[in-house]
């Protein structure tokens, strides 16, 4: 995964206020000088997207961004020799033999290479069917202002595997949307049979605030998911298929909605 650190040129906003006055500063103006034709080069610019982290106020760490890089250069390096080989030895008599060898050299390479890419997809995959669950769970509790059974019973198996995907935060913060859908639960059942008084109001408010608590998870859960589903945890090296490309949209949505 990533190495994610706060992004100290936006202070983790996602906007670039380096310049005089609040204003954007040359290097942001530059790099998207540089990508877009239709770019003001003059002027102040005020607004402008963070150029380190890209917008969402955090940045990969330089020893990230190598671990990207050098698996490929050095994969580039073994069958560029490899294929040196081929070439040297062509009109040689032992020819087959090296040409056993480069093809298990090219094959073993492209297969350690890209190995990577298929565990970080299935890890990813994985992180967000316990995301996926968490959602619709908090939607069925939004929408009925309280749930069944069977209901909680599948939000407990779609996130059974959470605590071996993801680290302490996360799985914390699930025992608190399970605690507090279960107490909100309680105060239900409990002022429904209930004359009233003042017992029973304050089991209203409690359930009041558990469901206002837990609606508002709808969205501040994006938060929480964002760095392990984030778009650099999935980052390929090859083209993705149309699956991985709904991966990958899905990343940058949640991305997005996670460093707003």
């Amino acid at each position: 995964m990533a190495e994610l650190v706060a992004c100290k040129h936006c202070n983790e906003s996602g906007t670039c206020r380096n310049g005089e006055g609040d204003a954007s500063c040359d290097r942001c103006a530059a790099f998207w000088s540089a990508r877009d034709q239709q770019f003001p080069k003059t002027g102040k610019h005020t607004g402008l997207v963070c150029s380190v982290c890209m917008g969402r106020g955090l940045a990969e760490t330089a020893s990230s961004q190598w671990d990207y890089r050098f698996p490929g250069i050095l994969a580039i390096l073994f069958v560029g020799v490899a294929f040196g080989l081929l070439y040297y030895f062509n009109n040689s008599a032992h020819f087959d033999k090296i040409l056993v060898f480069v093809s298990t050299l090219v094959g073993s390479v492209t297969g350690y290479y890209f190995a990577e890419d298929k565990l970080r997809l299935d890890l990813f995959d994985r992180r967000y069917k316990i995301y996926d669950a968490t959602k619709k769970f908090l939607a069925v509790i939004i929408r009925e202002a309280t749930f069944t059974d069977s209901q909680l019973f599948e939000f407990n198996i779609g996130t059974l595997d959470t605590e071996f995907l993801f680290v302490a935060d996360v799985v914390t913060y699930l025992g608190q949307i399970r605690e507090r859908a279960v107490h909100m639960q309680t105060a239900r059942k409990l002022f429904e049979r209930q004359p009233d008084g003042d017992e029973r109001s304050r089991n209203v408010q409690k359930h009041s605030d558990d469901l206002l608590w837990l609606s508002d998870q709808i969205t501040a859960m994006t938060k929480t998911f964002a760095p392990y589903l984030g778009f650099a945890n999935i980052r390929l090296r090859v083209m993705p298929s149309p699956h991985l490309r709904r991966l990958l949209n899905e990343a940058k949505r949640i991305w997005t909605n996670g460093t707003q």
